[in-house]
């Protein structure tokens, strides 16, 4: 499921190379920053998509395009 986030950007982190053949790199985006309750989202880009966040910077408006995924809780 692909989402649409807007938002401002809050922390920008650098790249984490967690194995040989897995980097990540998480960005914080404001929400509803005009709102009484903004909220911070978390987002990682992951591999090949970290070269997308090279241009970003803190303090920017952006639009995200993520994959939405998740797991099933068991216990």
């Amino acid at each position: 499921m692909t989402i649409e986030i807007k938002g401002k950007v809050k922390v920008l982190n650098s790249t984490e190379q967690v194995t040989e053949k897995f980097s990540k790199r998480e960005v914080v985006v404001t929400i509803d920053s005009d709102s009484k309750y903004p909220q911070d989202i978390s987002i990682q880009a992951v591999n090949d998509k970290i070269s997308l966040l090279d241009s970003v910077q803190v303090g920017d408006s952006i639009t995200i395009f993520a994959n939405l995924n998740g797991r099933e809780s068991k216990g």
